[in-house]
Formats: structure tokens, C-alpha cells, sequence
């Protein structure tokens, strides 16, 4: 997309795929502070979005964390026609936007999170995990009664991180960062071990390109942490 123009200078979007000077990072974040200034406590925030990339997901994430929502549910919607022309080639196609549902509810507290390792005890801990395993399932029906493109189902494995992540409060010494990844490793793995042990060739079709999707998507410096008896089946 060319350079903005005088009346585009305002628009919450990104002139480049990166994000280079964090145009989008920026407004994206000024313009969630607005909508919680705005908002009724008892009020919902209902966002579209959709994109390919764990670095935009993170972007979204943590500006709804940082001014207080919470995500309960992220909803898919078809928004693309599943045969439509494909002008670029080796692009992420994606049929479907998700609905971001955010609502100013408290947060949980997650006790013995050790600050020597934090993601590690974050994955460990019972109530992160049983919040990553309902919200897992919950999304796991949604992409079986809509028969998701790997793509979108990888969107929504962002978006599900994004829901688990946003009911915590930050524990000592952590960071977003450390919140989120948590959830998207725990979240990942909990969706595809099912798949790992299934006969149906089907599923494990899904699952492969499911896995390559999100190595391809998300940013180097975060790995799944699938457990030695998953790793021998990968």
C-alpha cells in the first residue's frame, strides 16, 4: 500500500507488513486507551479482525490486556469467499474474520508462579491450565462445525491465547510476553495432542499443516513446549 495520504493519516492500519515504525503498534494501542475511557463497566467491546501473523496478534493482545479487557470469547465469521482469486502467491489466504467479545471483568490470580521461571510455572500452574484446556475445547467444536482453513485455524489459536491470557493478572516479575506466550504454547499444544494419537489420516493431514502454519507465523524467538511422549509422534 502506497503512503498515506492527508485523510488517511489517522487510519488504524499498517503501510507495511513488518510493522517497521510501529504505526499500527501505536494507534492500534491509542485506540483501545480510548474505547476503555469510553466504555460502560458493565459496557462490550466488539472488535473484526483478522490477520496471519503472531506479531499482529501480540499487538491486539496486549493492547486490550493493557487497558483492561478481558476476552472472553473470539467468535469466526466467513468473510471471504473460499474460492477467491489469489493475487499473490505463497501468501497465508484466510477465509474468515474473528470477533474480538472484550468486557471489563477482574481478573484471576495465579498463585505459585516461580519468578526463576515464569513461563515454565505459568504452564505448571492448575487453574492456567485448566482455563487453557476449557478454552481449548471451546474452540476446538468451533473449528469442527466450521471446517477452518489451516490458516484460520491458526488465527484462532491466537485468538484462543488471546482469551486465556487476558483473565490473569501478571504475576510477579512477569511480562505480557510471559502471558502470552504461556497461553499460545499451552493452547497449541493442548489442540493438537488429540490429533497426534487419531487414526483418521484426515486429522492428521490437519494437523501437520496446522503445525507448519504456526512455525511459519510465529516469530522465532518462541518455541511449543510439547512434552517428550507428544515430541515422539511430531
Amino acid at each position: 500500500m502506497d503512503k498515506p495520504n492527508s485523510s488517511q493519516r489517522r487510519e488504524v492500519v499498517t503501510y507495511d507488513k513488518e510493522d517497521s515504525q510501529g504505526r499500527f503498534s501505536k494507534f492500534f494501542n491509542e485506540f483501545i486507551k480510548e474505547t476503555s475511557k469510553v466504555l460502560k463497566e458493565d459496557g462490550v467491546l466488539t472488535l473484526w479482525f483478522t490477520h496471519p501473523t503472531a506479531q499482529a496478534w501480540r499487538v491486539v493482545s496486549e493492547s486490550l490486556y493493557q487497558h483492561g479487557y478481558v476476552v472472553p470469547k473470539v467468535w469466526p465469521l466467513q468473510t471471504e469467499m473460499a474460492t477467491r482469486y489469489k493475487k499473490h502467491v505463497n501468501i497465508v489466504a484466510q477465509e474468515m474474520s474473528l470477533v474480538i467479545v472484550g468486557r471489563k471483568y477482574p481478573r484471576q490470580k495465579l498463585l505459585e508462579v516461580s519468578p526463576q521461571d515464569i513461563r515454565g510455572s505459568l504452564i505448571e500452574n492448575p487453574l492456567f491450565t485448566k482455563t487453557v484446556e476449557e478454552t481449548v475445547e471451546g474452540t476446538r467444536k468451533i473449528i469442527v462445525e466450521s471446517n477452518t482453513s489451516p490458516a484460520d485455524t491458526a488465527a484462532l489459536m491466537f485468538g484462543t491465547a488471546l482469551s486465556v491470557a487476558s483473565r490473569f493478572e501478571l504475576p510477579i516479575g512477569a511480562t505480557f510476553q510471559d502471558l502470552y506466550d504461556a497461553a499460545i504454547t499451552s493452547v497449541v499444544s493442548r489442540y493438537t495432542e488429540p490429533l497426534i494419537y487419531t487414526d483418521n489420516r484426515l486429522h492428521q493431514i490437519r494437523r501437520r499443516k496446522l503445525y507448519i502454519s504456526l512455525l511459519h507465523l510465529q516469530p522465532q524467538h518462541t518455541t511449543y513446549s510439547f512434552n517428550p511422549r507428544n515430541q515422539r509422534h511430531t
